[in-house]
């Protein structure tokens, strides 16, 4: 059962991701990456971040590598923006929707 809190923490780290790929380039060459939803787990230890590329040559297995080297660079942008405790870590997920 979703709570407010664990929405309102998939959300701003929804928002800081966002802003570091508009930021920063995506990491994935002339395409465009969307953050579509992020999933925290009951405990906070997990963040799994859900995303689509619109443009670009490149595949589902491709999109997911060229995020996942990046992994780490976004837990640290999250541990900087936002006042948490413990800094989820993050999982990148495909979304086919």
């Amino acid at each position: 059962m979703p709570t407010f809190r664990k929405e309102r923490m998939g959300e701003a780290i929804r928002k800081v991701i966002t802003e570091k790929l508009i930021r920063d380039h995506s990491p994935i060459p002339n395409a465009l990456v969307t953050i579509n939803r992020v999933h925290v787990t009951e405990d906070y230890a997990w963040a799994k971040i859900f995303f689509s590329v619109f443009g670009g040559e490149i595949g589902e297995e491709e999109a997911q590598k060229a995020m996942k080297e990046h992994q780490a660079e976004y837990r640290f942008e999250i541990s900087q923006k936002l006042n948490l405790r413990r800094t989820p870590k993050v999982e990148f997920c495909f979304d086919k929707n």
